[in-house]
């Protein structure tokens, strides 16, 4: 069987955490691996990196999706659970959790996650070009100009500055 994409391990994945018990991430991998049916070969299968397993990076993304829904938490390092949202939603027994599943990409979810990081989660941005980049909004597109500007604007004074004295170089830096 072919290795699984992350959106096809969170069900499996969730519900391995029904128990409401604290997991590891090798619990996890090694109860995806069952559930899918992985050979060890595919198991051991690398990225192209060769940093990372495939199963372990498909598990990784898994879990930072459903902890950004809310669905899972992390304990302590390399331990996880189920939240009281998550048993919820698994109490509804539903039939795919993906991204685009209500259950995971509700503007509740969404709004907290951007309130905590100041983004929008890659998969959450409405409008992309064809090549597949962000368009964004009006304002988001004039905010990302204005801090290239600013950021063009430094390394223009920091080469500026540097043929210059010292003291020269304090005062343009509280200009800033």
């Amino acid at each position: 069987m072919a290795i699984p994409d992350f959106q096809s391990v969170m069900l499996p994945l969730l519900r391995f955490c029904g128990d409401g018990h604290e997991h590891t991430n090798q619990e996890a991998l090694d109860a995806i691996a069952l559930e899918f049916g992985l050979t060890e070969e595919e198991q051991k299968e690398l990225l192209p990196s060769g940093q990372q397993s495939v199963i372990n990076n498909r598990v990784a993304w898994a879990k930072a999706h459903m902890k950004m829904a809310r669905l899972l938490e992390h304990t302590r390092r390399g331990v996880f659970r189920i939240t009281p949202r998550g048993q919820e939603i698994l109490a509804q027994t539903p039939p795919l959790i993906n991204l685009s599943s209500k259950k995971i990409v509700s503007a509740s979810t969404l709004s907290t996650f951007k309130r905590r990081s100041g983004r929008t989660p890659f998969h959450a941005q409405k409008y992309r070009s064809p090549q597949g980049r962000c368009k964004g909004s009006e304002r988001e597109r004039a905010s990302s100009s204005r801090h290239l500007d600013s950021v063009m604007g430094l390394l223009s004074l920091r080469k500026t500055s540097t043929t210059r004295s010292s003291s020269s170089m304090d005062s343009n830096w509280h200009n800033i």
